[in-house]
């Protein structure tokens, strides 16, 4: 997902640093990804945009050695069919018309998607097994709404919400918080900021949405369990690799801006949102047991629905809900970029 610009900064900056002209600075850069996968984002970009902005399309991806790794080790070992399908959805072939796909039957939800999800193991509660499921879509309206339903698994009683505090800025004139635009924003989810009101029970799983300590692994997109629910700090801890708890970490409060519409709002609020359901886009890297994918909205960018399926570990893992009950769900691949990265 990062734009050429990335990469031509850093490219920059090393040359600079060790005062030569030679790409990269004379350094090994050792870069990793999958085209299939997500592009880069431009907001109402056209394809030819997207397809211009990414790292394939940089003057230095020619002095770039590729090598291709050919085997999927997210997949169980004997999911061959399982593994053929992905690449076939990411590339763009899988079936009659790849454009929109027949999901396969065993992998379509038999009704209530969070019960097939997380149903059995919100009675005995057991952090390391429900961070290894997650329900997947399109749109953030339909996350927040899916989050909200999960949550109210949980036990009641541990429930607290938190509510934000909101400066609003147009140009150099601060808005008063108050009134009708207060009112308006309050209920709003801002993209980019977490909910003004953050109703979190104990145990909740949280996403970061800001990196808060990379050297202890508390990134954007890092997913927790909450321990404790105080006045002015979240307890959370992670999920080690062997699924066993991390020491107890203190999450702040921070102020965070984002621009929606002509307004600045700057939101003094805990840097989380609930993870229990996540965009397919915030997706990347995760590995899961059980996936659920809800395409009330259809996926409307190039890998999101190859990315979405290829997050979970078995065909058998896999449930997904479509609008109408449809058996079809349209898949965007851009063919072009594909072969350009192929170069």
């Amino acid at each position: 997902m990062a734009p050429k610009r990335a990469l031509e900064v850093v490219d920059s900056k090393l040359r600079e640093i060790m005062g030569t002209n030679i790409p990269g600075g004379a350094k090994i850069i050792l870069c990793g990804g999958d085209f299939r996968q997500c592009a880069p984002i431009i907001e109402n970009g056209t394809t030819e945009e997207i397809i211009g902005i990414s790292v394939c399309c940089s003057p230095l991806w020619n002095h770039f050695t590729k090598f291709k790794l050919t085997k999927n080790v997210r997949a169980l070992p004997n999911e061959n069919e399982f593994k053929q399908f992905l690449v076939e959805v990411g590339e763009g072939t899988y079936g009659e018309n790849p454009k929109e796909i027949e999901i396969p039957q065993e992998c379509m939800s038999k009704g209530d998607i969070i019960d097939e999800i997380f149903g059995d193991v919100m009675e005995n509660y057991d952090p390391a097994t429900v961070m290894k499921r997650a329900i997947l879509a399109t749109w953030n309206e339909d996350v927040d709404g899916l989050n909200e339903q999960v949550v109210d698994l949980l036990d009641e009683e541990t429930e607290v919400t938190y509510h934000a505090q909101d400066v609003y800025h147009y140009g150099d004139e601060i808005l008063q918080s108050v009134g009708e635009i207060h009112q308006n924003y309050k209920t709003r989810n801002i993209k980019g900021l977490p909910s003004f009101n953050l109703r979190v029970r104990k145990n909740s799983i949280v996403m970061l949405i800001r990196n808060l300590s990379i050297e202890d692994g508390l990134c954007n997109g890092t997913r927790l369990v909450v321990t404790k629910l105080l006045k002015h700090n979240l307890v959370v801890k992670k999920i080690n690799i062997d699924s066993t708890l991390s020491e107890e970490i203190l999450i702040p409060r921070i102020s965070l801006t984002a621009k929606h519409g002509v307004v600045d709002v700057t939101r003094h609020q805990f840097p989380v949102k609930l993870g229990f359901c996540m965009t397919i886009n915030k997706s990347q890297g995760q590995t899961m047991d059980k996936v659920g994918v809800v395409l009330n909205h259809e996926c409307f960018s190039h890998g999101q629905l190859y990315v979405a399926f290829s997050r979970v570990r078995s065909k058998e893992g896999l449930k997904v809900v479509t609008a109408e009950d449809k058996s079809t769900t349209a898949n965007i691949v851009y063919k072009k970029l594909l072969e350009l990265s192929k170069k």
